[in-house]
């Protein structure tokens, strides 16, 4: 008998970026003849409820509320309870539900009384409270052990943790991006650490690391200087991805390393840099979002990728810069410190954290990436070990191994 898969997810912004990936990459798990698939989007720009095929895909459509969703969330998501009543069928064998956000996995406890054979699993992109105070766990520990809060945000991230506890607590499973939330959830959350799984995200190899004479080509064609080294970011612009770090860093490398340009490919608020970058203008570029094919020939063209989070779970793009043999400078941030390698793919900057801040040292971030950039030995051999780093953690195949491994418990 074929199973019923049927994954839950947010029209948005997020959609947009890692999670967005994640679920092209679901579904490509399970859309083969062993599987009826079902795609569920909440919050879409559609009037009216539609249903639809794509690519072995049934997919359902709910429209965004008219009213605020803030000020109503909660009455959004009980309807939506009644809503997919009518358009998931009772099946005699077991369907398998899996959440992707906080809010959807919200409606857990309620599905469960109407789908009481369904295997309801939660998948962690990111955690709430990492958001608020920069991934800083030591403040995190430190609000949830306190008796008594005393500020808004201590308050706001410890409402957080609950509401996570929750979801988490009513999950059949919870799968996890990284060791990090992995261990996490054990200790701090106290989860049944039978229910937690760990399951890295994936991309298909397109094995597009390009040979020296066809680099220089094509940073010619983007009208780069053959000599020129180009500092790699990807990603969205705000404040808890280290952008104004990043830049902090790149003006010390300026002093000494002069002929680099910084390349900033994503959307946001790109404003908060402005001040940053007066002085060195024609030495960093900001490209916007660009479609997939376009970031690929940067991948190729860089000479290093910087990553410097305060908070990561499983990133696609150091995925993305693994798989193009991009070394990688980034942070010991959460997810991310476990797949930056030191001296084997990469290297890391350790933040300082304190119950009140996390600091990024731009000097340090400065001085790596600038032993990258000098040492041609040396990024030939982060470059190849960030490829077999990839190919061992990081393949669409690994990951769809097991998570069909996990459908099939």
């Amino acid at each position: 008998m074929k199973k019923n898969i049927y994954i839950f997810n947010e029209k948005g912004i997020a959609a947009m970026y890692g999670v967005g990936t994640f679920i092209k990459d679901l579904r490509g798990c399970f859309t083969d003849s062993m599987y009826n698939l079902t795609l569920i989007n909440f919050n879409t720009n559609t009037n009216e409820v539609r249903l639809s095929c794509d690519d072995s895909t049934n997919i359902i459509d709910i429209p965004e509320p008219k009213f605020s969703l803030q000020k109503k969330h909660n009455t959004y998501y009980k309807n939506l309870v009644f809503l997919l009543r009518q358009l998931i069928p009772h099946h005699k064998e077991k369907n398998i539900f899996f959440f992707n956000y906080q809010c959807d996995g919200q409606m857990i406890s309620s599905l469960r009384k109407y789908y009481p054979r369904t295997q309801m699993i939660f998948i962690i992109h990111f955690l709430d409270w990492s958001l608020q105070i920069f991934g800083n766990t030591k403040a995190f520990k430190t609000i949830i052990s306190k008796k008594k809060l005393c500020t808004e945000k201590e308050k706001k991230v410890f409402q957080m943790y609950k509401e996570e506890l929750d979801v988490l607590n009513n999950a059949d499973k919870v799968i996890c991006l990284s060791q990090y939330t992995k261990q996490l959830l054990s200790e701090q959350y106290k989860i049944n650490p039978k229910k937690i799984h760990l399951i890295y995200n994936g991309l298909l190899d397109k094995e597009d690391v390009v040979h020296q004479n066809t680099r220089k080509q094509l940073k010619r064609s983007l009208h780069f200087e053959e000599e020129e080294k180009i500092i790699l970011y990807v990603g969205r612009l705000d404040s808890h991805k280290g952008g104004v770090e990043l830049i902090r860093a790149f003006k010390i490398l300026l002093d000494t390393n002069p002929n680099c340009r910084l390349v900033i490919i994503g959307s946001g608020d790109d404003s908060m840099y402005f001040e940053q970058i007066k002085g060195i203008w024609a030495k960093v570029i900001f490209t916007g979002k660009l479609d997939n094919d376009t970031v690929s020939k940067f991948y190729q063209i860089a000479d290093v990728g910087v990553l410097p989070s305060f908070s990561e779970q499983c990133s696609y793009v150091a995925i993305e810069m693994m798989m193009h043999g991009l070394p990688i400078i980034g942070t010991d941030s959460t997810g991310l410190s476990e797949m930056i390698i030191d001296g084997i793919n990469g290297y890391k900057v350790k933040l300082r954290e304190s119950n009140n801040l996390v600091l990024l040292d731009t000097s340090k971030l400065s001085k790596l990436i600038k032993k990258v950039i000098e040492t041609p030995e040396l990024r030939k051999k982060l470059s190849e070990g960030a490829r077999r780093h990839f190919l061992l953690h990081y393949t669409f195949d690994l990951m769809k191994k097991q998570y069909r491994d996990i459908v099939r418990e």
